[in-house]
């Protein structure tokens, strides 16, 4: 745990934590039974016993933030991607329900333009890099956009109706318009080595807000470690807006019935901390080396990939002697009764 506390910058064994009734950890807690391991999800103390071993990586790590089974990730609003608004009648909608919009710059898209996946240069035409503001600018962003939805004539201000109360003004935060997605990453790199398993989850307080996180792709790579990219839906009507750092969803931790070696390559496409090496300090400097040159093109989808196809299936007479020489290999399977 010294180790840890000099690595990573957190001392347990001094820090009290909420989700452990606010008690400390001690060093005869973190002590496993054979007869206790098992796979599944880790609880609060189980998580910390794994990021001592090396086997979770949150950084940073707040202990605010960890749960009785569970721990909450931040959103970054400093830079992401958002798609192209297209709408045709902005006065009706705006006029109806009070919304504002933020549309951004690039290619239209059109019905009648197919978007290929698998080809990389499609991305440009989906995707649109944008940037946190801060919140005190929001307020004129919108003010200004709403002049020129109501057809560029200035409506007074007080008519623009967006609330800024519970919002610090010099934070950084996104509009989202609407039935829009907009890909954004953790504050924390995270991740899990050798036998433990992240999955990203959403919470019931954002989605009671209509917001939506990573609805499909959750879970985790064993090996893979860096910031997560979020995939945040608003599916109302209406825009909102998301303040940078606000925990909007939670990463469980899953116990594997094996392990894998730290040095089993991580099969995807997306850049990650190197966790090949000896100890904390070595996989804590590859965490900081991987922060630094981090890119935020690395939330853009990779191309898809289109495999060789596959040969063509047996016809139903090869399937049915298949059979009948498993039927001689093995028997004739019992009837169910």
């Amino acid at each position: 745990m010294e180790t840890f506390k000099e690595v990573a910058g957190i001392d347990f064994c001094n820090t009290p934590i909420k989700a452990l009734g606010d008690r400390v950890v001690v060093p005869e807690s973190l002590i496993i039974r054979p007869e206790n391991i098992r796979g599944g999800p880790l609880t609060a103390l189980g998580i910390i016993r794994h990021m001592l071993l090396g086997h979770i990586v949150i950084s940073p790590f707040n202990p605010e933030l960890l749960g009785a089974n569970a721990y909450d990730f931040r959103v970054s609003c400093l830079q992401g991607y958002a798609r192209e608004e297209i709408i045709e009648d902005l006065k009706d909608r705006i006029g109806e329900t009070g919304q504002v919009v933020i549309y951004h710059e690039g290619p239209q898209l059109r019905s009648e333009f197919i978007i290929n996946p698998y080809n990389p240069d499609d991305t440009e035409h989906i995707w649109h890099l944008v940037n946190g503001t801060q919140v005190r600018k929001i307020e004129k962003q919108a003010h200004d956009d709403w002049a020129t939805v109501m057809g560029g004539n200035r409506r007074d201000a007080s008519d623009c109706p967006i609330d800024l109360k519970g919002a610090h003004p010099l934070n950084y935060a996104f509009l989202i318009p609407g039935h829009q997605t907009i890909l954004l990453r953790t504050e924390e790199v995270i991740g899990g080595i050798g036998c433990v398993v992240p999955k990203m989850l959403g919470k019931s307080s954002g989605r009671r807000w209509d917001f939506t996180v990573c609805g499909d792709a959750q879970l985790g790579n064993l090996n893979w470690v860096g910031h997560w990219a979020i995939e945040v839906q608003n599916i109302t009507e209406y825009t909102k807006f998301l303040v940078n750092q606000t925990p909007l969803g939670q990463f469980s931790f899953n116990l594997t019935a094996e392990d894998l070696p730290p040095s089993a390559p991580y099969p995807g496409q997306y850049s990650s901390v190197q966790t090949v090496g000896d100890g904390l300090q070595h996989l804590y400097e590859e965490v900081e080396r991987y922060r630094k040159g981090y890119q935020t093109s690395d939330l853009l989808p990779r191309p898809l990939r289109s495999p060789e196809p596959l040969e063509q299936g047996m016809t139903h007479n090869e399937a049915f002697r298949a059979w009948d020489k498993a039927k001689e290999a093995f028997g004739t399977p019992p009837k169910q009764n």
